[in-house]
């Protein structure tokens, strides 16, 4: 049994605990009504220890809540740094050109693949704009409004861009624009992905350069076919309708009655004769440029020899012609470094030329000094003269501004076609001057 004093004085402490329990209950008052709500008991109805306890628990339970969100928002915020340096990884080292930039066009983001690409180090490029780097070859307003009209509805836009880095090389990139906004259109920012296009754009160019090029082969062969199969079927028909005609005399013992038309036969096949054996020298002349094989022997040479041979060779037929047929030196210097052969080619098809297109007048070779640095040589003539627009073509081979078996003149269109690549293999000049229906002047100008 416990006695009175002992009594007392317990009944005392419980008083005083009563009243630190409400001294404590007034402090943590509020937050028993922020945390009542996640813990459904009714203080009211408990005791002061029973409240105490229960308070306890709560904020116990309520820091372990806390404790283990916090854990939680912290594995998701590792996860995040995680993913975030595995993209950052991505971006640092993949070849792919990337950046960012502001509404106005401020560089906020670089990629070492596009600082690389402009010879640039980040801290150069951040904070300044994008196309103050590199040199548009297209209009860079034109480059600007491709940026601006794009929109929340179409926010993607995608082009093909040729660009001088700064080192000086031309480069085609496919660049990829993309611009966010905020939740009333406005706009944010953009980001920008380049990929360098060169070697697509050169293997397509080179793809269509073949394909031109084998069409032009295609089309130079039809006509070579056309040219050639007419240069050499008409003289050997009119070889063999002569010879079937002087043999039809040779049988009938008529040689004495019919001398002159036999003669003038000869005649025939002699010119058909030599119209083939051109033909035949004009390709495997052409041949041997076209395939870099002719070895042009480059030396001092005494041209004006060549020249009186080519108009004494040639003078019979302009006489024949009805033709003036002159040689005029008009200069002291008769030594050129020159290609024998091509240059007597050069001067051969010219003047062959100039006479079988003109009718009646004039052929005219006529040499001087053009200036300090150019002796010319003119070839001219009072012919039938050339269009100006077969002039554009005069030097492609096969090419002729009449064709067909109905044509007036004959030829294989080469001859033109080998004087322009024998005056390149003479390091000369050749200028056309032709007006039609007037005649020509073909000046071919030498160094000295």
């Amino acid at each position: 049994m416990y006695d009175d004093k002992y009594i007392i004085e317990l009944e005392n402490k419980i008083k005083i605990l009563e009243k630190q329990l409400k001294k404590e209950k007034k402090i943590n008052e509020s937050l028993i009504k922020k945390i009542e709500q996640d813990f459904e008991f009714n203080i009211n109805s408990a005791s002061l220890f029973e409240t105490n306890i229960l308070l306890r628990q709560a904020v116990q339970e309520r820091t372990n809540e806390l404790k283990q969100t916090n854990e939680k928002l912290k594995a998701e915020i590792d996860e995040r740094t995680k993913i975030q340096k595995r993209f950052q990884r991505f971006f640092e080292h993949i070849p792919v050109q990337i950046c960012a930039f502001d509404s106005s066009y401020n560089l906020t983001y670089v990629n070492p693949a596009l600082c690389k690409f402009m010879y640039k180090k980040p801290e150069e490029l951040i904070g300044h704009k994008f196309f103050d780097f590199i040199e548009l070859q297209s209009n860079r307003e034109y480059a600007l409004n491709r940026i601006k009209r794009l929109s929340p509805r179409n926010p993607t836009e995608t082009h093909e861009q040729v660009f001088t880095t700064p080192s000086g090389e031309i480069k085609w990139q496919g660049w990829t624009n993309i611009a966010f906004f905020d939740e009333n259109g406005e706009i944010l920012d953009y980001l920008a992905v380049g990929i360098d296009i060169t070697d697509r754009i050169l293997y397509e160019t080179q793809i269509i350069t073949a394909k031109e090029n084998a069409e032009k082969s295609e089309k130079l062969k039809s006509e070579f076919l056309a040219q050639i199969s007419h240069e050499i079927r008409s003289p050997i028909y009119g070889i063999l309708s002569y010879i079937s005609l002087i043999n039809e005399h040779i049988l009938n013992n008529e040689t004495e009655e019919y001398l002159d038309e036999i003669n003038e036969s000869f005649s025939s096949i002699n010119s058909a004769a030599n119209r083939l054996v051109r033909t035949i020298d004009l390709i495997l002349n052409m041949s041997a440029i076209q395939t870099n094989l002719y070895n042009a022997e480059i030396k001092k040479t005494k041209y004006n020899e060549i020249l009186v041979s080519i108009y004494h060779e040639y003078n019979l037929k302009a006489l024949q012609k009805n033709i003036v047929f002159s040689l005029n030196f008009q200069t002291e210097n008769f030594y050129l470094y020159i290609d024998e052969y091509s240059f007597t080619q050069i001067f051969v098809n010219l003047v062959d030329n100039a006479i079988k297109y003109t009718e009646k007048g004039k052929v005219s070779i006529i040499v001087k000094n053009e200036d300090d640095l150019y002796l010319s040589i003119d070839v001219k003539d009072t012919g039938i003269g050339i269009s100006e627009d077969f002039q554009k073509k005069l030097f492609t081979p096969f090419s002729q501004e009449e064709v067909g078996y109905t044509r007036r003149f004959d030829g294989n269109g080469l001859g033109l076609a080998l004087v322009k690549s024998y005056c390149d293999v003479n390091n000369a000049k050749i200028v056309v001057n032709s007006k039609k229906g007037e005649g020509s002047s073909f000046k071919v100008l030498f160094l000295k």
